[in-house]
C-alpha cells in the first residue's frame, strides 16, 4: 500500500497542469508570499489528461503564485479517479445583496431564471439556492447549453460578485457556537450544485475556468509533508535529478523513522 502510494509521486512541468478554476488575487489569503517560502509542504493533487497531460486538483492559489514567481517544476501526487470526492458548497456573499442578485437576473434574463420553487423540469440549466438573510431560499437557474467547463452565466455572476465584495466559505458545526475565536455572521448564502471531474476536465480543455474556491476535491488516498525545497525544484537540474532527490529524500526520511501511515478518515486542522 505505501509503495502504491509513493509511486503516485512526480515532479512535473508547470505546463503540463491545468487548473479547472481561474486565479483571483483578491482573494488570495493575506499571509501567502511565495518570496518567503523555502519548501512546498504538500504535493499538488492531479487527474490524468489526455496528451500526457494533468488537472490540478487544488491549491490553485499557490500554485499559480509559484508559477508566476518563475517556478517551472512542481511535485504532484496523481490520483485515481476513482479515489476522488466532489461535495457541494455553499458560499457566503460579502457585499452583494438580493437587489444585486435581482438586477442580474433582470440584465441576463435568457441566461438567468429567479424563482421562488424548485422547477425540476427546466432542461439545459445548472440550479442552485440562494438564502438572503434567512428568507425563505430563492432558485436560481443558469443556462448550461453546452455542458462544456463552467456555465458562462456562473462565470458572469460571480465576476459581478468579486467586482463588489467577495465571498467566503461556510462552516457549520454547532457545537463550536461558543468559541473563543467569534468569526461574522454569514448572510446571502449560496448552496451551489455538485460538479464532477468531467466538468473539471472540460474547463481545464477548454479554458471555460471555474470561479476559485466553490469546487473542493477531496481523495480517499493522500500524501502530505513532502517538504520538498524550493531551492532545488527551482535549480537548473534536469527534470529526472529532481525526481531522483524526492526518491532520496523519502528514503532517508523511511530510514530516520519520520513517516508514518494513516488508514482511514483523517482530518488536517490547517495546511
Amino acid at each position: 500500500m505505501i509503495k502504491s502510494l509513493l509511486s503516485q509521486i512526480r515532479i512535473l512541468p508547470a505546463e503540463r497542469i491545468y487548473p479547472f478554476e481561474w486565479y483571483e488575487p483578491k482573494l488570495n489569503p493575506d499571509d501567502l508570499n511565495v518570496n518567503e517560502l523555502n519548501l512546498i509542504r504538500h504535493p499538488f493533487m492531479v487527474s490524468c489528461l489526455p496528451d500526457n497531460n494533468y488537472l490540478l486538483l487544488g491549491q490553485t492559489t499557490l500554485f499559480r503564485a509559484l508559477q508566476d514567481a518563475g517556478l517551472k517544476h512542481f511535485p504532484i501526487q496523481i490520483c485515481r479517479n476513482e479515489h476522488l470526492r466532489f461535495l457541494p458548497q455553499k458560499i457566503s456573499l460579502v457585499d452583494f445583496t438580493v437587489e444585486d442578485m435581482s438586477r442580474f437576473a433582470l440584465k441576463f434574463p435568457k441566461q438567468v431564471i429567479f424563482s421562488p420553487q424548485e422547477q425540476p423540469c427546466l432542461s439545459n440549466y445548472i440550479s442552485f439556492q440562494f438564502t438572503f438573510n434567512d428568507e425563505p431560499p430563492l432558485w436560481i437557474y443558469l443556462r448550461d447549453s453546452t455542458r462544456n467547463g463552467c456555465p458562462l452565466p456562473l462565470e458572469i455572476i460571480f465576476k459581478a460578485i468579486l467586482a463588489r465584495g467577495s465571498y467566503v466559505p461556510v462552516y457549520e458545526c454547532r457545537e463550536f457556537h461558543d468559541t473563543i475565536f467569534k468569526a461574522r455572521r454569514l448572510n446571502n448564502i449560496i448552496s451551489l450544485p455538485t460538479f464532477e471531474l468531467v466538468d473539471l476536465k472540460a474547463a481545464a480543455m477548454s479554458e471555460r475556468l471555474f470561479p476559485p474556491d466553490i469546487i473542493k476535491v477531496f481523495s480517499s488516498t493522500r500524501i502530505v509533508n513532502i517538504d520538498f525545497p524550493l531551492t532545488v525544484l527551482d535549480s537548473d537540474l534536469p527534470l529526472d535529478e529532481k525526481e531522483s532527490f524526492l526518491r532520496e529524500l523519502i528514503a532517508y526520511r523511511e530510514q530516520a523513522n519520520r513517516t508514518i501511515f494513516l488508514e482511514g478518515t483523517v482530518y488536517i486542522l490547517n495546511i
